[in-house]
């Protein structure tokens, strides 16, 4: 198939040059959501830029308003020494920014930022990093155990982390999205398409992470377990 030819995301005066990756062998690594490209992808090559992206993430680099930062929009960069203001880990890849809050996010941050979790037992909104995040965060708020390698929900605020099983979700839940009650999952995989979505918010969802998923429906409706759980959801002690 034909492609176009693609002007740099932050040089007009660069052209991307395209590639195609058909073995995973050469661990080549996305600078946007910091996966492994295997298949169509771009790069610049250019001492400034010097980037290289998967097709798919290509088309989500651009400014966007997002809601953990409402006063301004962010912007993507290419940062290699600013600090990830989410995962406290450096940045070395394409990553999203508001200069004049001084906030500059990992696009895979970005993305965990976007959906909030209120609990009743804390003030603050909790955020869900998932099993291959890197960060910086320390102990379990609840069972004082590390977190790092483990999913968690954390709090941009004030700093409390949570092991993803400490805050014990419900292990089946009923929507009023859906007829059938949905499943807990630590991941799910509908297809093939590499591309998966909430069926209840419509927004791209990442399928290594927890969702819920209808079993009777053999996994047709999936959900983000924030778009499932109620704004008072109760701790379980």
């Amino acid at each position: 198939m034909e492609r176009f030819s693609k002007l740099c995301l932050f040089n007009q005066n660069h052209k991307l040059e395209f590639f195609n990756v058909r073995s995973k062998s050469l661990d080549l690594k996305c600078d946007a959501c910091r996966k492994q490209i295997v298949g169509p992808a771009y790069r610049c090559g250019s001492l400034f830029c010097n980037y290289q992206l998967h097709e798919s993430c290509l088309a989500l680099v651009q400014e966007m308003q997002h809601p953990f930062h409402p006063l301004h929009p962010l912007h993507p960069q290419v940062f290699r020494s600013q600090y990830c203001s989410a995962c406290k880990q450096q940045m070395n890849a394409i990553s999203y920014s508001c200069q004049q809050c001084d906030l500059h996010l990992h696009f895979d941050c970005a993305s965990s930022l976007k959906l909030a979790l209120k609990l009743k037992f804390h003030q603050h909104s909790l955020y869900y990093f998932g099993p291959h995040t890197v960060h910086s965060f320390g102990l379990c708020d609840r069972c004082k155990n590390h977190v790092s390698g483990a999913p968690l929900y954390h709090c941009m605020e004030c700093g409390i982390s949570l092991h993803f099983g400490c805050v014990q979700m419900p292990h089946s839940i009923k929507s009023k999205c859906h007829i059938h009650p949905l499943t807990l999952k630590d991941s799910f995989v509908e297809d093939d398409s590499e591309e998966y979505y909430c069926n209840i918010c419509e927004e791209e969802r990442n399928s290594e992470n927890h969702v819920y998923c209808c079993e009777e429906c053999d996994g047709q409706f999936v959900a983000h377990i924030e778009c499932m759980l109620p704004t008072d959801f109760e701790f379980v002690d």
